[in-house]
């Protein structure tokens, strides 16, 4: 199975809901890979030392590598990263005058992916080249959304995109939305979860994920909240949420 984890709106935990539910996999015995295709590189920032000579996810998809090579371990076991750098930015321009721009990560992806029990592909608050090579790379979607109604509105525009992904690139199935960075001490967050809950129905994990100190914590360590601190809530609540999309797909 492989995941996008997207929405165009930026802060809402598009990185840290990644690296959270590959540790739940990764700990439970299951060989995992991040793949950062960020260009803001948090995962790769949060897990590993890049030295200046490795390659990246930018230098496979223009085929100046293969992606095997570029596969990084990192401290918890079963769980690797492709790293990112900011080159990846580029993306676009590079590939400006190929059709098949679209399909760079899925050609490149495609021979390597069953290597692995599960992919997570990271994106950044954009819906541009970069964000679609993910959707029709992934077999899945997951949407992040904080419960406010700037956020809500701007997630008109990522269904729109991946409508137009299922009819003419790839048949990207809508895994989940997962309510992130929820502060139960606001009425406007809750008033936003019952409009989230609306739009989009089942679709909404029942698992919701609060605002925690050691969530923003756990980067600068080099960890995942559920190795961090594995008996917060926190971490509970990402565990609730991994089951849950397992137990969707």
């Amino acid at each position: 199975m492989i995941i996008c984890v997207a929405n165009q709106k930026g802060g809402i935990s598009k990185s840290t809901t990644c690296l959270n539910l590959a540790a739940c996999a990764a700990l439970e015995g299951k060989k995992t890979c991040l793949i950062d295709l960020d260009p803001q590189a948090n995962l790769t920032k949060t897990l590993v030392q890049l030295p200046e000579s490795q390659p990246t996810i930018f230098d496979v998809l223009n085929r100046s590598t293969k992606l095997p090579e570029i596969v990084m371990e990192t401290s918890l076991k079963d769980l690797y990263l492709v790293p990112s750098r900011n080159n990846l930015a580029g993306l676009e321009r590079a590939g400006a005058d190929d059709p098949e721009l679209p399909y760079w990560l899925s050609r490149e992806l495609k021979p390597h992916a069953g290597k692995f029990d599960l992919i997570l592909i990271d994106t950044p608050p954009t819906l541009g080249a970069i964000t679609i090579n993910a959707m029709t790379a992934a077999t899945h979607l997951l949407v992040p959304i904080q419960p406010s109604f700037l956020s809500l509105q701007g997630t008109n525009d990522l269904l729109e995109t991946h409508r137009l992904v299922q009819q003419k690139l790839n048949d990207l199935e809508l895994l989940g939305v997962l309510i992130t960075m929820h502060d139960p001490r606001t009425t406007l967050a809750k008033e936003a979860i019952t409009e989230i809950q609306n739009a989009f129905g089942d679709k909404v994990l029942e698992t919701i994920i609060h605002r925690s100190v050691k969530v923003e914590e756990s980067p600068a360590a080099g960890q995942s909240v559920i190795t961090y601190a594995p008996r917060s809530k926190a971490a509970q609540e990402y565990r609730a949420a991994y089951r849950e999309l397992m137990g969707r797909a």
